[in-house]
């Protein structure tokens, strides 16, 4: 092993360790104040990520620990122990003690046998109160420097290597040597991405220039048919006049000078824009690493995994000259190693069995990163191993009660293969060190997503499987088109945009009630985009012509939408919206246009699957909307719930709580009502009995979204009347939706 890049990888692990560190220290504070299951969630996975870094380095008494406090956080998780004060208490130390491992820096040490024994007791439901032979201390925030001063430190995840040192200055008698006329200062890669975030903003520049370019063009073309109708009436004219021969000399002077603007603006606005791209392509250069960066890691935890499951592997990477951000290749480390482990451990079969099959004795992880195209970068993880066993899936599913036996019934086999992604699903029959919890590739799909991308899996049975996983590109330049409809302006990002067109409406066909538009063969659903967005329109004649675009996700799905008008396609800043905004359905940012004005820019995705639940085409008729009442103490909660409902199609009305829900239903009648359970002054259980307990509402399907999962507090809100339960945790959109469809029975 090369002693630099050892150094390298203890560096990126103390980093990574740190980060950890921090999450686990801000959720014991958590827990002290009685966080609910969501803490214990992120710190049971924030343990089980730290324990495969230390691995990674051969720390093993972090792992050792590790793999205690996961076991006592998995119990807790799946509710097999109660979280008690001596619990807390014993969580509190161990991590206390981890603090204290990593900033010895001693990967000789040993964990402490006490802590150990008091988790193990802990676990074994032992542990009632807290232990009393040491006094117990706060840990503290984040490990201290190793011993080391500041500038060796590592960098904080998703900062850039420090691969130069900076060179002492010479005497000043001394001339300068040619190592120190290229001197070069250290940086931290959040620096750089700071720097470019400001930077990006000089793109802002380039869409005003643009603007006022195109106004100026406007005010030329209106002076000079100005000056075309002044020629001709003075060529009509019998004479003309002193004053009439000075004003057209006038004219023809501010025609002179307007031209001169314009040109000016034209040339400013092409070195405007070469200096700010290539100010910011400079930039993005410093923050650009090459696959390679990160394959050492990979194969040395693949050759550590390996060994410990007794299996013979061999690790291909094809692709390590592409580049990407750093961001992206510190967060893409985690999923990859967690695909590999679980290549190894479900996948590659022992030496014996692979030669019983007749495979080579050798099993085969393949990555193999593309090169970008259409502003993203794929990078395959493939093994010859025996691939994803469909009956497995469905037989863990249906056990862990992740799905029903009719909805399984109703999957295909791509929907079957993404239930392995659910938190707590593993097909192993036994909980090891390295799997079996149904984690890690619950943490795969989070980590992508958190880069804006996607996970695809191929399966091969008995024969392997390949996972894709696509990221965006950080520093594509973002193009959108602007469009108009009903009112309301919006931008619909160019890469999803087939094809615009203008269509006569008596060319369009109707297909099983759906309006359709036909291109070269293929029938094409079309949909208001208006009536997609649920923006109100007014009833008008119907045009002669249609604006559409024809939309494309990827090569399987594709659909139509008209719009008003298709102004123009520019060049966009996309700026992501800020909690609770970011969960609104069909917006992904915001951007500025070059007269300053914010207009939305449109979440694709979540259009087709508009399309896909909704099923609203342009030709719908007009149904009353059922009523529902949003009972919620939590501001944000209430608005994301009434969001969800109102771009379903019902009309919504909020309550604070109980008190003001029965005050208001009282006036009002409603078609169902969704309810919190924990609020001041009248609680969820005890408005849904008022509500059964009177005739003429009892028929109101009440549904209970709430954060108390215990089974107990399920059945107190059955038996009050309640006629589901859902918990918040678990909560999906789709799966609310379509309970409310059932109990009121609607499309």
């Amino acid at each position: 092993m090369d002693q630099d890049f050892e150094r390298e990888l203890l560096e990126i692990f103390k980093a990574e360790a740190e980060d950890y560190l921090t999450i686990l220290n801000d959720g014991l504070l958590a827990l002290e104040e009685g966080a609910d299951e969501r803490a214990v969630e992120e710190m049971f996975r924030t343990t089980h990520s730290l324990k495969g870094a230390a691995r990674a380095v051969n720390f093993s008494a972090v792992e050792e620990l590790c793999q205690a406090i996961e076991s006592l956080f998995s119990r807790i998780k799946n509710k097999e122990l109660e979280l008690n004060e001596g619990i807390r208490a014993v969580l509190n130390r161990s991590i206390e003690h981890l603090n204290e491992l990593l900033n010895q820096n001693n990967f000789n040490a040993s964990c402490d046998i006490d802590i150990l024994k008091q988790l193990q007791a802990a676990a074994s439901g032992e542990i009632k109160a807290a232990p009393k032979e040491k006094a117990q201390k706060r840990p503290a925030a984040r490990p201290k420097a190793a011993q080391k001063p500041r500038a060796s430190q590592p960098e904080a995840a998703g900062q850039t290597p420090e691969k130069t040192t900076t060179p002492k200055p010479a005497p000043a008698s001394q001339p300068k040597s040619a190592d120190a006329a290229q001197e070069t200062i250290r940086i931290s890669y959040q620096k750089i991405r700071e720097l470019f975030t400001q930077s990006e903003d000089l793109i802002a520049i380039k869409i005003k220039q643009k603007f006022y370019i195109d106004h100026i063009n406007q005010l030329y073309d209106q002076l000079e048919a100005i000056g075309k109708k002044r020629r001709q009436w003075l060529v009509a004219s019998d004479s003309a006049d002193a004053l009439n021969s000075e004003l057209f000399r006038q004219f023809s002077l501010i025609k002179k000078q307007v031209d001169l603007l314009k040109n000016t603006l034209e040339n400013d606005l092409f070195q405007i824009t070469a200096m700010i791209d290539k100010h910011l392509d400079d930039i993005k250069q410093l923050m650009m690493f090459p696959f390679s960066t990160i394959t050492n890691y990979l194969e040395r935890s693949t050759r550590a995994i390996a060994r410990e499951m007794n299996k013979k592997i061999e690790l291909k990477i094809y692709g390590k000259e592409v580049e990407l951000d750093k961001h992206t290749l510190e967060l893409l480390k985690d999923p990859l190693i967690h695909l590999i482990r679980n290549s190894l451990d479900h996948g590659i079969e022992p030496p014996e069995e692979r030669l019983m099959r007749g495979k080579p004795e050798v099993g085969k992880i393949t990555i193999e990163v593309l090169p970008p195209r259409d502003q993203s970068i794929v990078v395959k993880v493939s093994d010859d191993g025996r691939g994803l066993d469909l009956a497995k899936i469905k037989q863990k599913s249906l056990k862990k009660n992740l799905v029903t036996q009719a909805e399984l019934d109703d999957m295909n086999e791509s929907q079957v293969l993404s239930l392995i992604f659910h938190s707590g699903l593993s097909t192993k029959d036994e909980v090891s060190k390295l799997s079996g919890r149904g984690l890690g590739m619950a943490v795969v799909l989070e980590n992508i997503e958190k880069l804006g991308g996607s996970l695809k899996v191929e399966n091969y049975y008995p024969n392997g499987s390949t996972f894709y996983l696509t990221i965006p590109l950080s520093f594509a330049t973002s193009r959108g088109i602007l469009i108009y409809t009903n009112d309301f302006r919006a931008i619909i990002p160019t890469k999803f945009v087939r094809l615009p067109m203008r269509l006569e409406v008596a060319q369009l066909k109707t297909v099983e009630n759906q309006l359709v538009v036909n291109l070269n063969g293929q029938n094409i659903p079309l949909f208001s985009l208006a009536s997609l967005l649920d923006i109100k329109t007014e009833d008008r004649e119907t045009p002669q012509y249609l604006n559409i675009l024809i939309l494309r996700l990827d090569e399987q799905h594709e659909i139509a939408v008209s719009v008003d008008q298709v102004l123009d396609e520019r060049e966009i800043i996309l700026k992501k919206l800020n909690p609770p905004l970011e969960e609104v359905r069909f917006l992904s940012g915001v951007t500025i246009l070059g007269d300053g004005s914010l207009v939305p820019v449109l979440n694709v995705h979540d259009i087709f699957a508009a399309c896909s639940d909704r099923f609203k085409p342009m030709a719908i008729k007009k149904q009353k909307p059922k009523q529902i009442l949003v009972v919620e103490d939590s501001i944000t909660s209430r608005v994301l719930l009434k969001n969800v409902l109102e771009s379903a199609g019902f009309k919504v009305q909020t309550a604070i709580n109980g008190q003001q829900a029965w005050q208001i239903l009282q006036k009002q009648t409603f078609d169902l009502i969704v309810s919190d359970v924990q609020m001041p002054e009248m609680d969820g259980v005890e408005l849904t009995r008022k509500i059964k307990a009177k005739q003429k509402m009892k028929s109101i399907p009440v549904i209970l979204l709430t954060s108390l999962g215990s089974e107990s507090d399920r059945k107190k809100g059955l038996e009050a009347g309640a006629n589901a339960y859902f918990i918040k945790q678990d909560f999906k959109q789709k799966s609310l939706l379509d309970l409310i469809h059932k109990l009121i029975g609607t499309e």
